[in-house]
């Protein structure tokens, strides 16, 4: 049954509708806290995206429990409520404290410690200019944890971000640099681990071969997908607005389906 608007609620959904649909659109691929406020001195990026440099499979060792079965508790590019997940959230078996290993020769380059976003967090960049990021962990090890500890006691702030040298503290692939945890935004013990540029764009740590570590050897399964109208002259089956296709029928054995539209409830006019 179609629902009459009256004056006063047409001017109300034009000024909310704007705000529902930012809402509904995720943020660039990103993590789970802000920028920081304190950068470092760093070059600005140019406008033309930078070349990943090569990385050989195997450059990069799994940080948990390397070289036994694993599983992950989120994927890269997963939606989340305001972004897109940026890395990988690997499972720690439900509990804390299992050593996480830097994932190639590099030294800390950054360390932080906050009650929200990625919590206890620390940051290797390796020679080849890649940096991978571990987040949620429940304590850092070696000189740096010190370091750490010397400038929350001098400032007198447990809530600490700091920025190293390459020289101050380097690191060996395969050395374990921290313990896994649950802090910061997490819902529950794991490892998010990054692999990022030197300009910060995030990277898929499985695009250079996976890890043997973790298995996967079931198939997607499409189960709707959208197409929405972006230019003002676009139309989606003759109407401005999005359409969200669902499958009629399980897909196929060699793969596809034939699906039908259901229009999205707030398709513009």
């Amino acid at each position: 049954m179609p629902v009459l608007l009256t004056n006063r609620s047409r001017r109300l959904l034009s000024v909310a509708l704007p705000f529902l649909l930012l809402g509904l659109q995720p943020a660039s691929c990103g993590g789970q806290e802000p920028d920081s406020t304190e950068k470092p001195q760093v070059a600005q990026p140019s406008a033309t995206p930078a070349a990943v440099p090569p990385v050989a499979p195997g450059y990069f060792l799994f940080p948990i429990k390397p070289g036994q079965q694993n599983f992950l508790a989120a994927s890269m590019g997963e939606l989340r409520p305001n972004h897109f997940h940026g890395g990988l959230d690997i499972k720690t078996d439900g509990r804390v404290d299992l050593p996480v290993y830097a994932a190639a020769e590099g030294y800390i380059s950054r360390m932080k410690q906050s009650s929200f976003g990625y919590g206890n967090v620390l940051y290797i960049t390796h020679p080849n200019g890649l940096t991978t990021v571990y987040g949620h962990l429940n304590h850092f090890k070696g000189p740096v944890a010190e370091e750490m500890r010397r400038q929350q006691y001098q400032k007198q702030t447990y809530e600490l971000e700091l920025f190293f040298k390459p020289e101050q503290f380097p690191v060996k692939r395969g050395e374990v640099v921290a313990l896994s945890g649950n802090t910061g935004g997490s819902a529950g013990p794991h490892l998010h681990w990054e692999v990022r540029t030197a300009e910060g764009g995030q990277l898929n740590p499985l695009q250079w071969g996976g890890f043997q570590e973790i298995q996967d050897h079931v198939a997607p399964s499409l189960q709707a997908f959208a197409v929405e109208a972006l230019g003002i002259d676009a139309r989606v089956q003759g109407r401005f607005g999005k359409a969200v296709f669902v499958p009629k029928a399980p897909p196929l054995p060699g793969g596809g389906a034939t699906c039908g539209p259901i229009q999205f409830p707030l398709t513009a006019r």
